[in-house]
């Protein structure tokens, strides 16, 4: 696939799809620069408008089967869906979900007050998390950003191989993905947003574009170097590999109260229970709140 796509990066995309640049098939649906599980939908209640490429622009090859697998990988990285679960964000069935494999939760409730809680979380994020498809994925949301400021542009020679790794073609040296985290839960912020910078005056290709989602900052750098950021992780292509190469796990801490605490009993056997911590948001009629301080009224458990 890597050696297919590769090949790739040299045709001409200055029509047809602005990935592949295929101006054969479909060109049937709209392609949503961030992905509907993250937040990217008026149901979610999080945005009101959706941040969208127009039919016409990606082929429905590319956007139901290349984008939807990077978007997919995305929504599922451990650090992402850790966040995406204590943010209760819906995926595109309106359906709450659970943090995904590769994550471990430690919760303490405090024993005179079960309202007071400490939270811990590590997710993991070695080779095998998906750390590279990741990467694509905010390749995608490059070219996509770039698209919607400049459209000649996004269609030139010089982002052909950012759009090839979007699709499964093989990371562009000289590219960094970063993750930072939320330095507290009051600065925690849902909505999803993206923006992508460019160096006009390289002939080649420099940018840093920038995802917020479910709290997290997510950049994603080419022949850029990573700027001194707190609360934030680097992964860099290793030339020899063509892989990503860092920090192989993060974890975050969360402390504070929630409204009230509520026992929830699950009518199933013992030997259908998941092993370790599951966070209360995938069953129905069950609800998880945490706001951190103290509340403005206090209320009994």
């Amino acid at each position: 696939m890597g050696r297919e796509l590769s090949a790739k990066s040299a045709v001409d995309r200055r029509t047809g799809c602005l990935f592949c640049g295929n101006a054969e098939g479909r060109f049937s649906s709209e392609e949503h620069v961030v992905a509907l599980a993250l937040g990217n939908s008026v149901e979610s209640g999080l945005v009101s408008t959706e941040l969208v490429i127009p039919p016409g622009e990606v082929c429905d090859k590319c956007n139901r089967r290349r984008l939807s697998l990077r978007d997919k990988a995305l929504a599922e990285w451990p650090p992402i869906s850790v966040f995406r679960s204590l943010g209760q964000i819906r995926n595109r069935r309106g359906r709450l979900v659970d943090a995904v494999a590769d994550t471990r939760w430690h919760l303490k409730i405090d024993a005179d007050d079960p309202r007071i809680f400490e939270l811990w979380a590590i997710a993991s994020t070695d080779a095998t998390s998906g750390r590279d498809e990741v990467a694509r994925a905010l390749c995608k949301v490059a070219v996509e950003m770039r698209w919607l400021e400049d459209a000649v542009d996004a269609r030139s020679e010089r982002w052909n191989a950012t759009a090839a790794a979007a699709i499964g073609g093989p990371l562009p040296p000289g590219l960094t993905l970063g993750l930072r985290q939320p330095d507290s839960i009051a600065s925690i912020d849902l909505t999803p947003d993206a923006q992508v910078l460019v160096d006009a005056q390289s002939a080649r290709l420099r940018m840093c574009c920038q995802l917020w989602v479910v709290g997290l900052r997510l950049s994603l750098l080419l022949d850029t170097p990573p700027p001194p950021l707190p609360d934030t992780a680097w992964w860099a292509v290793d030339p020899e590999s063509g892989a990503l190469s860092g920090p192989e796990t993060m974890w975050a801490s969360f402390a504070g109260q929630a409204t009230r605490a509520t026992r929830v009993h699950l009518e199933r056997d013992e030997s259908q229970l998941r092993e370790g911590l599951r966070l209360p948001t995938g069953d129905e009629g069950s609800h998880l709140s945490l706001h951190p301080g103290q509340p403005d009224s206090p209320r009994s458990g």
